[in-house]
């Protein structure tokens, strides 16, 4: 029941926006780029934007998925999005399959959950990045479980492959294998130098899977290793502008057209001939760019030197706001892409009053949609979070202490790497992670009833798969 029930609820949504109502109407936000590159790539065998030669700034694999699809149904974007939906309701079963182990009868509740989340019907039902990661995320993240429980290499290996395609199509997967080695070598259940062995391997695979996008930059650059310039131009462009105007006090606009500034008398400085740049033009991504007559691949690594030295007098103020920023994971709004689906592009925002939500909601029409879609994501966001907080209060009680903590690293990952340029969808990564801490929490809750839901044990060195190398 639960794959129909998800399917009819991307479907209300899908038909219930915009985007079914012609080819261009899903290309907003990234979509465009995306839909661009697969153009370039189905037409011209070049996985381009803009520019002629091949773009470094977004990775390929999306839009390769994208230009065989269009292969095959033409060059119509909805048949993505249909197919993301499909494949959206077809995995509830898969993963309720790979949780039985885990969660017992509790992994109904955890599909149910997952069915009804925001995110994942928002980002099924949009051109972007994110559907593919998270299940890519999901995938890995109970692969290797089942590795550190077992004897062998190969869900090691399938965990790589996995990661690796996630670090080929979000740029923000790059780090998490690394995040993640402490853990698994703490919690693999296997002599040292066997953990060890297991792990390597498991890096390796995730490195040389790399190597072929690595290449592909050097050859176009002459840099090695270049992964790729997103992560330059956010660090310059995104993160220290906000940095900067939260240190200061000064509007986003102001600090970034300040950082725009500053690249552009570097460049005089090397005898460029540049005009200035208005503040208009410094806060367009792509204006200010040709404005300073840049391709992607110099403009990035002028922003790496100037990142650098920019950081040599502000480090520690930087990585401060940082930290202090980065739960803000946890309440970032969402409403932007589903504004997007529904083309509604006024000005919304909701503050934290609740009377004022209140009147959004009893106002009727789009805006009470966003208000309840708001209030739906941060149900989920907040509730689970609590959750999963009350898990370590009460980690004595859990049934997988273990298996709760290396769930945790995935939310407090992408929890740290945000930092202060925090964007809604980012939080959709770890959503099924952080619905599982909450139900890992329940279950504790349930035991002080005396009641134990199937595949649940009332003491934690009794679980089997805790001990049992057959066990996940």
């Amino acid at each position: 029941m639960l794959v129909p029930l998800a399917w009819v609820v991307q479907i209300v949504f899908y038909f219930n926006g915009t985007f079914h109502k012609g080819a261009h109407a899903p290309l907003l936000g990234d979509g465009y780029i995306l839909h661009t590159m697969a153009l370039n790539y189905l037409q011209n065998g070049v996985m381009a934007y803009r520019e002629a030669v091949p773009t470094l700034t977004q990775l390929p694999v999306y839009p390769w998925m994208i230009a065989n699809v269009y292969r095959i149904f033409g060059e119509d974007p909805r048949a993505m999005i249909w197919i993301q939906m499909i494949l959206a309701g077809m995995s509830i079963p898969f993963l309720m399959h790979l949780l039985k182990p885990l969660l017992g009868t509790w992994r109904w509740a955890f599909a149910l959950l997952w069915v009804m989340d925001i995110h994942q019907i928002t980002y099924a039902g949009v051109i972007s990045t994110e559907f593919w990661v998270v299940h890519l995320w999901v995938l890995a993240w109970i692969f290797l479980w089942k590795a550190m429980q077992e004897e062998g290499f190969w869900k090691w290996i399938l965990a790589a492959l996995c990661l690796s395609l996630a670090a080929n199509i979000k740029p923000l997967s790059l780090y998490l294998p690394f995040f993640l080695t402490p853990l698994l070598l703490a919690l693999t259940q296997s002599p040292w130098i066997d953990r060890i062995k297991r792990v390597v391997v498991f890096l390796l695979i995730y490195l040389l899977c790399l190597l072929p996008l690595l290449i592909r930059n050097h050859e176009q650059t002459g840099e090695f290793p270049r992964y790729t310039t997103i992560s330059s131009f956010n660090l310059w462009y995104f993160n220290l502008p906000y940095f900067r105007a939260l240190d200061e006090g000064i509007s986003v606009a102001e600090a970034r057209h300040a950082f725009v500034e500053k690249m552009r008398l570097r460049l005089i400085e090397k005898g460029a001939d540049l005009p200035p740049i208005t503040v208009q033009t410094a806060s367009d991504r792509h204006a200010h760019r040709a404005a300073l007559g840049l391709n992607e691949h110099d403009y990035a690594k002028l922003a790496d030197t100037l990142s650098s030295e920019y950081l040599k007098d502000h480090f520690w103020d930087y990585v401060r706001w940082h930290l202090h920023h980065s739960p803000n994971i946890f309440l970032v709004s969402n409403l932007s892409w589903i504004k997007l689906v529904y083309q509604y592009f006024e000005p919304f925002s909701m503050g934290w009053n609740p009377s004022e939500w209140l009147k959004l909601i009893l106002k009727g029409g789009k805006e009470s949609f966003f208000a309840i879609c708001r209030l739906w994501e941060l149900t989920y966001s907040l509730g689970f979070l609590g959750l999963g907080l009350l898990g370590f209060l009460r980690f004595r009680l859990l049934s997988n202490p273990r298996f709760f903590l290396f769930t945790w690293s995935f939310p407090l990952y992408v929890t740290l790497i945000c930092g202060v340029n925090v964007w809604g969808r980012f939080r959709y990564l770890f959503m099924p992670m952080l619905i599982c801490i909450g139900l890992m929490a329940l279950m504790t809750l349930r035991k002080n009833n005396g009641s134990l839901p199937t595949g649940e044990s009332e003491h934690p060195s009794q679980d089997p798969s805790c001990h049992s190398p057959e066990s996940p």
